[in-house]
Parts: C-alpha cells; structure tokens; sequence
C-alpha cells in the first residue's frame, strides 16, 4: 500500500496521487528486478497491518477488506503480481498465492445459528410492538413539545448557594 494524501490513516507526508502512482510504480518495478516482497513491502509499504509481515496476509476471508481490494483478490492470476488497485487508502499492488475453498459449517452449527438470529428478530419485533402500543396507551409524542403544559410559577430554581425559590 502507497497512501495517498488525505486518505484514512495517512501520515501527513503521503504524496498526491500523482506521487503515489509513481511511488507504486517503482515497487512494482523493484519487484520485476528480483526485490523480495519482504525488501520491497518494508520499503514503500504504508500499511500497518502487512509493512514488518513482508506484505503478507494470510486467511483472509472475502469482504474483509474493500470492495475494490476484494475484487482484485478474487479476479487476479495466482502467482503474478496485478495492476495497482486503487481504494480509499492509495494505491495496492497485489500478488495472490492461493484461495482456499469455502468452508460450509456443519448443518448442526449453522441451524443453531439461524435459530438464534431468528429468535433474537423476533423478540425484537415483539419488543418495539409493545413499546409502540404504550406510547399509544399514555398518549406519547415524539418531538421537542412537552407532554404536560407548565406554569413558569410551578418551576423551582436553585440559587448558587443552595437554596430554592
């Protein structure tokens, strides 16, 4: 990653992206001339996550990161080095060594799962009806108007010194 400027979690001194372009264009260079990934990711790498692993994430599931991040990892050639991908952050240079198969959850698991979500939709539907049919029953009303009419002689104050009025 090359940050650009005014990017999330950029330092103060990212380049444009004019400069980011040219900064992720040399390590893609350096990378053609034989630099590892490790020499090259310490070197122009701006990512906190990848910079000291030598550019490396490893089990990553889908929709980790952006989309446009997560589209270059599913559609790009295993083993080769793609086209710099832009997202919010800067520029990327990409090199997928493998994609591991989905793993499904056994029946057992995943039918606990949907129980739950199922369960806790439905508590929550059941809650905000109740709520709604209180506010009917007291007469509720959303806004900035006060329920009840006050008289300015039915309001007590407190003086700095502690004692009302």
């Amino acid at each position: 990653l090359v940050s650009i400027k005014g990017s999330p979690k950029a330092k103060e001194d990212a380049p444009t992206e004019e400069g980011a372009k040219a900064r992720i264009a040399l390590a893609a260079k350096a990378l053609e001339e034989g630099k590892t990934w490790e020499a090259v990711a310490k070197e122009f790498s701006d990512d906190p996550g990848s910079k000291e692993t030598g550019g490396l994430y490893e089990n990553i599931t889908y929709g980790s990161f952006v989309p446009e991040f997560d589209a270059a990892v599913r559609s790009q050639e295993l083993g080769k080095v793609g086209a710099p991908v832009k997202t919010a952050f800067g520029f990327h240079l990409i090199q997928v060594e493998k994609r591991n198969a989905p793993e499904l959850p056994p029946f057992e698991k995943a039918k606990e799962q949907a129980q739950q979500k199922a369960q806790a939709a439905r508590q929550d539907e059941v809650f905000q009806a109740y709520v709604e049919g209180l506010k009917k029953e007291v007469g509720f009303q959303d806004g900035t108007a006060a329920p009840f009419p006050v008289k300015a002689s039915q309001v007590k104050s407190v003086k700095k010194s502690g004692a009302q009025k």
